[in-house]
């Protein structure tokens, strides 16, 4: 068998619920890996080529890793989910800054009567062109056609990608495009009809899309990504979120396991009371990916034979927590989380300043205690 099978077997039996003989680790981080590789990070967003040598040489680095996240990344496609325009180093910041959204009011009011009367792709057509149309750039088309060849490296490396595409709701476009307070302020509660109208609109459009995409593959990713970030009920009532937010999840959900995909859902911030709905979904199809604002231990105790669990030592404890104490947390979370139904990894993304050691310390501990 192949490393590569192996390693998906692994993942997917953990998907699955089913016994593995060790953990799964799932690799995650971007920003670092041109830190470990000796580039800034205007070379490492830059260029494709040198942006998957970082990521494929970082995941070597950790040890051996049974899938990751990230295979080649420009955080200007970010606009496509946040209707924002992303800061870049070496460009509107110096070489070696971290990438920042430019967080503004880029969609008004009126827009939502636009995306009514004219259509979701009408209107973001207008929105990208009020930012500039990031992700027309050329080196952002550079990165979309060289994705392909930087998943083949890795399979060829034997580590599955488990972050095939990004899938997201649309309150994840229109809370970043409005800017928070004003889309929770004067839309969410003020018109919550109209907003629940365009959702539809620009729910179906999105549906048919990515199925459309998703149907002319024809060798699909193993996995992509339903992305939680501002949609959390840390920032609504329940009631509100099953609303505006989770039946929204669970279509998306749909969409990626007709198509035969593991969905790994990427839940930034808080999602404690939410965690109960996900055992109303089909049990042992999806990842849930936590990122520590989340209590992962009852999550964990909630969803244990329904759903797997992956992470979550966070950006905290990478950057700033010696390799004992990482090697400790990962020992309670083997021993609480697993070992069935569990994959460990970081919380979100490994930080721009993660040490080494300590991302080491997470493969070395599925061996130790996995």
């Amino acid at each position: 068998m192949s490393k590569y099978q192996e390693h998906l077997d692994r993942v997917k039996a953990a998907v699955a619920l089913e016994p593995v003989d060790r953990v799964p680790v799932m690799q995650s981080g971007s920003a670092c890996n041109a830190a470990f590789c000796g580039k800034t990070l205007q070379e490492y967003c830059d260029d494709p080529v040198v942006n998957t040598d970082c990521n494929l040489a970082a995941a070597e680095m950790w040890g051996e890793v049974d899938g990751t996240q990230l295979t080649c990344f420009q955080p200007r496609n970010m606009a496509r989910m946040w209707f924002g325009r992303v800061m870049m180093p070496g460009h509107e910041l110096p070489e070696n800054d971290l990438w920042q959204m430019a967080e503004k009011e880029n969609v008004f009011q009126e827009d939502y009567d636009t995306v009514l009367e004219k259509g979701y792709l009408a209107f973001y057509q207008e929105a990208m062109e009020r930012i500039g149309n990031p992700v027309g750039e050329p080196e952002v088309k550079a990165f979309s056609e060289y994705t392909p060849t930087a998943i083949a490296r890795f399979v060829e490396a034997g580590i599955p990608c488990f972050n095939g595409g990004s899938f997201f709701t649309p309150i994840e476009l229109f809370c970043a495009g409005r800017m928070l307070i004003n889309f929770y302020s004067e839309d969410l509660f003020d018109m919550p009809d109209k907003v629940e109208k365009v959702f539809d609109t620009v729910q179906k459009s999105n549906l048919e899309m990515w199925d459309k995409l998703y149907s002319s593959m024809e060798k699909k990713p193993a996995g992509v990504w339903i992305g939680g970030w501002r949609s959390s009920p840390e920032l609504m009532s329940l009631d509100v979120f099953e609303r505006f937010s989770w039946k929204y999840l669970v279509e998306l959900f749909d969409l990626v396991t007709s198509h035969g995909m593991i969905p790994l859902w990427h839940m930034d911030s808080n999602w404690d009371r939410a965690i109960p709905l996900f055992k109303k979904l089909p049990k042992g199809k999806s990842i849930l990916g936590l990122d520590g604002q989340t209590d992962i231990f009852r999550a964990a105790e909630i969803l244990r034979g329904h759903t797997c669990i992956m992470g979550d030592v966070n950006a905290t404890m990478l950057a700033f927590g010696s390799a004992d104490e990482v090697d400790a947390y990962c020992k309670r979370l083997l021993e609480e989380c697993g070992p069935t139904g569990y994959i460990m990894s970081t919380g979100c993304d490994a930080p721009y300043n993660a040490k080494l050691e300590n991302l080491q310390t997470i493969c070395e501990s599925v061996r130790k205690y996995g």
